[in-house]
């Protein structure tokens, strides 16, 4: 079942709350202070740790996922699309069975994740999810950065609804293409990208080989498709 396929109309409800490979980003200048503004613009990116989620996080991962996906649920009329009414036992099963980073802020927040599972046809990257009042700041390319640092393949992909403009274009300048488009139901289409990576370019930073996910938050089997949404 995918992100969006529990299908079902009615009033928004007050969101509830609700892998990991050794990969740390650090991005930008810490000297910086978390509000640091030059020429009106929030901070991109300036002191952005991401590193692997641990079981206490997962709660409050879960809780911005869901205020993350509100923006598509007012696109698609749709208050019960799967990243807002997951519970919290779900997000711990992808936590066995995947890899998941979290991003925090210079000020110790807590600014969003990300999911990665290794399957045959490469590294599948899900359930991108920034706190919505912490958009703009670079967490999302933080965190598709260091996932691809954590899973290093020949092949990573991931989907977005069609028309989330800021999610394709993020893609876009990060080396990911536009592989297909594919209908889920009359009102919800999903655009699918990829990125290819060359034998020498793989792994972590400048190459260098990166660790898999360390027990407890593994990477395996491609499981259930579902799109990401940076923001």
């Amino acid at each position: 079942m995918d992100e969006h396929s529990r299908q079902g109309t009615g009033p928004p409800g007050a969101p509830t709350a609700g892998e990991a490979a050794p990969a740390t980003a650090s991005l930008g200048d810490p000297r910086r202070p978390a509000g640091f503004r030059e020429n009106g613009r929030p901070p991109r990116p300036g002191g952005i740790a991401v590193s692997p989620a641990s079981p206490d996080d997962l709660p409050r991962i879960l809780e911005i996922q869901k205020r993350a996906f509100l923006a598509d649920c007012a696109v698609l009329g749709d208050w019960t699309i799967e990243p807002v009414v997951q519970t919290l036992r779900e997000v711990e099963d992808d936590f066995r069975s995947s890899a998941v980073l979290k991003a925090v802020g210079p000020a110790g927040e807590l600014m969003g994740s990300i999911r990665a599972r290794r399957g045959g046809e490469g590294v599948y990257l899900f359930k991108l999810s920034v706190d919505p009042a912490l958009q703009g700041r670079g967490a999302a390319r933080a965190l598709i950065g260091a996932a691809e640092a954590a899973l290093p393949s020949g092949r990573y992909w991931l989907k977005t609804r069609s028309g989330n403009e800021p999610a394709s274009s993020l893609y876009l300048k990060l080396g990911y293409s536009k592989y297909k488009e594919e209908e889920a139901t009359p009102a919800l289409s999903f655009t699918f990208f990829e990125k290819l990576v060359p034998d020498g370019a793989r792994g972590g930073p400048g190459g260098a080989p990166s660790p898999e996910a360390p027990a407890g938050s593994r990477a395996r089997g491609a499981g259930r498709p579902s799109p990401c949404t940076p923001r």
